[in-house]
């Protein structure tokens, strides 16, 4: 398409430049900043995901995606086929932490709707930089919290290397992600912080000690357990 500041590439004529081929490009500043912030966006990200979200919606119908923020980040059928293999350990881990499959599940295909250029950096997880790893985007600290506290089984004294290849794996960061819940429970409870679904996902999202619930952990509530609850019975049969 010809317009006033060049030729683009977009995925309709009509949208704005936010979907030309180019928004896709994000600069490694921006990028470097998610290591440590992982809810960090700039325009630069936040174009990104918009122009990624257009491109995935010429392939997809609107009822195979899956939106956030009324953004399209991924399909129903991506998010099924990472979950086939983990259906028996997402139950197994929920049933052991006493907490809802579903739920678990949900928080799960958050995550991995939310994967991004960010999940770049997962390698210098090994080289012991604290960033978000994996599935789950379990951040190495919190991987440590929950071993040393006992939410996790495994050896409180562990290398950085060792550490990053648990929740790099899938099987493992389920078990993280539904160590994590009740680990939150336990602390927002002493602290009298809320307990709602709503809550947890949003500590999961933000930190256990965010008291407000964020509108993208409503939508994990509200539209991702019910995608959840209908994953885990269809790949159940």
């Amino acid at each position: 398409m010809e317009t006033s500041d060049g030729t683009h590439v977009r995925s309709d004529r009509n949208l704005s430049t936010v979907d030309n081929l180019s928004s896709l490009l994000v600069p490694a500043g921006s990028l470097s900043k998610r290591l440590t912030n992982a809810s960090f966006k700039d325009k630069a990200v936040y174009n990104f995901i918009k122009a990624r979200g257009r491109f995935i919606e010429l392939e997809f119908t609107k009822d195979e995606l899956i939106y956030i923020d009324r953004t399209a980040y991924i399909s129903k059928d991506a998010v099924s086929q990472r979950f086939m293999p983990l259906t028996s350990e997402i139950k197994r881990a929920a049933k052991q932490q006493n907490i809802e499959s579903s739920l678990l599940a949900a928080i799960l295909i958050d995550e991995l709707a939310e994967s991004g250029p960010d999940d770049l950096f997962d390698l210098l997880g090994y080289l012991g930089v604290n960033t978000t790893v994996g599935l789950a985007q379990v951040k190495l600290t919190t991987a440590r919290l929950l071993i040393k506290n006992g939410f996790y089984q495994a050896f409180s004294i562990i290398s950085d290397q060792k550490l990053y290849g648990l929740p790099i794996d899938d099987h493992e960061a389920v078990k993280f992600t539904a160590a994590y819940i009740p680990f939150t429970i336990d602390h927002r409870t002493k602290r009298k912080l809320g307990l709602t679904p709503e809550h947890i996902a949003t500590a999961y999202s933000r930190g256990f000690n965010h008291s407000e619930v964020s509108a993208r952990c409503t939508t994990i509530i509200k539209d991702f357990v019910l995608v959840a609850k209908e994953l885990l019975n269809l790949l159940a049969q």
